[in-house]
């Protein structure tokens, strides 16, 4: 769940389908992040102490 499943490919900013209810979204901004089987991962330490391989989950509403 936790292991790099798109190679080289980075995570990149979550679009928005629904421009009036949401905005796009980069989770990690000028962080390389990669996904896993059902979590981004952070492939490199953040500014404010999280750890490379850390997991991350989020959703955007989209109802």
């Amino acid at each position: 769940m936790g292991q790099n499943q798109i190679g080289d490919i980075n995570a990149g900013v979550a679009k928005t389908a629904m421009p009036l209810r949401s905005n796009d979204f980069d989770f990690f901004p000028g962080i390389p992040c990669k996904w896993g089987l059902g979590y981004m991962i952070n492939t490199q330490p953040g500014p404010n102490g999280r750890s490379a391989g850390s997991l991350t989950w989020a959703g955007i509403y989209n109802a």
